[in-house]
């Protein structure tokens, strides 16, 4: 199949080719993301009080990790379903290379009782999403909520966010078959409509005066629309077949089949996403009010540009698992290494923009939220750095083998993360969290995937580690000794914007 050629389309074709991109869609749902954090954090910064932005960012921490009791399925069954639409019979180890038997033609019955199998689970996963939730999650939000004035309010948004928790759980069977079923365009083409929508309706709430509970109740009514249209979604691909397929259908074996994988890729996420947003309810039992918003501020806006960065490398999986697949090494090496390099300069340039333009970004908006300490932020950014590259050379090295058997190794650095914690908390404060990932790192999982990623590519090692890692890291030093010099001088700055402005 020939590649799309811009310089000699017209510009209809162009605009046709970029609505229909898998990788240009993915690009605007992140930027969704980013929008809603440009437009809605400004406003909840300055149209909440301080406990109240404080709780706001540790219910979306909360949102965050409810959603690692997908337990992995989520992955496991839209590969099930892309490999059954390409004719696959029956399934072997989902961990190695399968094998077509229909020469390419769907099979519709494996396809229904995939689709009837994740129904099941996904049911039983959403029941368990909510429980979780109230019980484990009610204990851990406590203490928090217990510090503040009327706590009847921020306990009826809890319970909103518990539901709204089962309602994107459910809807998640839908939007994971459509893009199973090679509909990855058309999801995100949705997603963006709607989350635009959904900013949109958050932004009105607090202009009109409302409070934490009316900013989650417009997070349900908007998790609602998105599982209806999901649900529409499915149902209209394949001509309708899905409307017709038996909606909840266990198979034993398809269970057995995505069990293995999906464990393995729960406990990843488990010790690397999940410990890292653990974080904010850990600190939320002993910080005060100010510190905590202080902290999940500067950790929410990390954990956004962490995820926007990713872009350049990850949306381009799917074209390095082809090239890989046809022995073409040297153009894998030549993609791969320029993707990393622009995915950490991104990711760079980012973190250094926030770092001198952050608090007068929140003062500009009277924000009633305070920026952490310049020191931390360039910590913060270090350890993230890094974890991006590592994580960058495992995504490559499952291109090439297809597994990810290093589940153990990341499993390790979660348990001393986690220990390095609790040893650390009474002492270090905010600072605990940066410093326990960074040694944590740096024991297991800096250098163990980037050496297992290395190790099976057919090319000189330095050079790929230069080519790939040498102007984006030139560029954070560079960075970092500005965002320092800057730390000395940003009071006088302060002081004249106030002259400027007033």
């Amino acid at each position: 199949m020939s590649s799309f050629s811009y310089r000699q389309a017209s510009v209809k074709a162009v605009l046709q080719h970029i609505w229909h991109s898998p990788t240009f869609t993915t690009w605007g749902s992140l930027s969704v993301n980013i929008l809603r954090m440009l437009v809605l954090l400004p406003f909840t910064l300055n149209r909440l009080s301080t406990e109240e932005n404080s709780i706001w960012l540790l219910f979306m921490s909360m949102l965050a990790l409810g959603n690692l009791a997908d337990l992995g399925f989520s992955p496991t069954f839209t590969r099930m379903i892309a490999l059954a639409l390409g004719g696959i019979t029956s399934f072997q180890d989902l961990e190695k290379p399968q094998k077509s038997t229909l020469g390419g033609s769907p099979n519709w019955a494996l396809i229904e009782k995939i689709y009837g199998t994740y129904g099941v689970i996904n049911l039983l996963v959403t029941v368990l999403a909510v429980l979780v939730m109230a019980t484990l999650g009610s204990w851990a939000v406590f203490t928090p909520i217990s510090k503040l004035p009327n706590t009847t309010v921020y306990w009826q948004a809890w319970a909103v966010l518990c539901l709204t928790i089962g309602v994107i759980f459910f809807s998640k069977k839908n939007e994971n078959i459509s893009m199973g079923m090679g509909k990855v365009a058309l999801v995100n083409r949705w997603n963006i409509v709607f989350g635009v929508l959904s900013i949109a309706l958050s932004v009105t709430v607090l202009a009109l005066g409302g409070n934490i509970l009316h900013l989650f109740l417009a997070l349900f009514l908007s998790s609602l629309a998105n599982a209806t249209r999901n649900y529409f979604l499915v149902t209209t691909i394949a001509e309708k077949r899905f409307k017709h397929f038996r909606a909840y259908y266990l198979d034993k074996e398809l269970f057995k089949t995505a069990f293995s994988p999906s464990w393995k890729i729960a406990s990843a996420m488990f010790f690397s996403v999940g410990l890292n947003e653990y974080t904010n309810v850990l600190y939320a039992q002993f910080a005060n009010t100010t510190a905590l918003a202080s902290y999940q501020f500067a950790f929410r806006i990390m954990a956004q540009l962490t995820e926007f960065s990713k872009a350049p490398f990850y949306a381009k999986i799917p074209e390095f698992t082809r090239l890989a697949g046809a022995g073409e090494q040297e153009t894998l090496i030549y993609r791969s290494e320029k993707s990393m390099q622009l995915a950490l300069l991104f990711f760079v340039i980012c973190v250094v923009g926030v770092g001198l333009f952050a608090d007068v970004g929140l003062w500009l908006i009277q924000s009633k939220v305070q920026f952490i300490d310049l020191h931390l932020w360039v910590l913060m950014a270090w350890v993230a750095f890094w974890e991006r590259y590592q994580a960058m050379h495992s995504q490559l090295y499952m291109v090439q083998t297809l597994n990810a058997h290093f589940y153990k190794q990341i499993i390790l650095a979660g348990c001393l993360n986690a220990l390095f914690m609790f040893l650390f908390i009474n002492h270090l404060g905010m600072w605990t969290f940066a410093i326990s990932l960074g040694i944590s790192n740096i024991l297991v999982g800096n250098w163990y995937f980037v050496r297992m990623s290395l190790r099976i590519l057919p090319y000189n090692k330095r050079t790929y580690l230069i080519k790939s890692l040498a102007v984006p890291l030139s560029v954070f030093v560079l960075g970092t000794i500005a965002l320092l010099f800057f730390e000395q001088y940003k009071h006088t700055l302060g002081a004249f914007l106030k002259i400027v402005f007033y």
